[in-house]
């Protein structure tokens, strides 16, 4: 919810979320060229939780100087750090849920983040007449901060 009145209210307009978007996707695209030429050895639960830390640390530059071009090389490098989560996290699950319970594990965080995408958005619209877009930035990026070392020991 941010992004979108972020691109209206400092940056444009439509056309400015449009090119935030694509600087993510050429991101993420160049993320997972890199990675994919990686010969990984860091253990999943460990490369899950620097995505979340570095997803973190890569937004935190929108709470203190949310210009378009700050934005765009911002969405870019979330984009590139972001890339290799999708995959990675349903390997985790997979190698380390029973198969018995892979359905159930599966449909029940697809329910969570069906419910947590429009709750998230919700409080939002809460939170930004509060704390500006600049603020929510921040916010988010903290919390991302906070799961990610948290998730580090927890997904050893």
């Amino acid at each position: 919810m941010a992004l979108p009145l972020f691109a209206n209210q400092s940056a444009g307009g439509s056309a400015s979320l449009g090119l935030l978007w694509s600087a993510f996707a050429t991101g993420s695209l160049s993320g997972t060229l890199a990675f994919s030429l990686i010969n990984w050895k860091f253990s999943l639960g460990s490369t899950l939780s620097g995505i979340i830390v570095l997803w973190g640390i890569s937004t935190l530059p929108l709470a203190f100087a949310p210009t378009l071009w700050i934005a765009v090389a911002v969405m870019a490098l979330a984009g590139f750090c972001y890339a290799p989560y999708g995959a990675l996290y349903r390997t985790f699950l997979q190698r380390n849920v029973p198969n018995h319970l892979l359905g159930r594990v599966f449909t029940s965080i697809r329910t969570v983040t069906g419910v947590g995408m429009p709750l998230g958005a919700a409080a939002s619209g809460f939170l930004i007449p509060v704390t500006e877009v600049s603020g929510l930035f921040g916010l988010s990026a903290v919390a991302c901060l906070i799961v990610g070392a948290i998730s580090f020991r927890a997904l050893r």
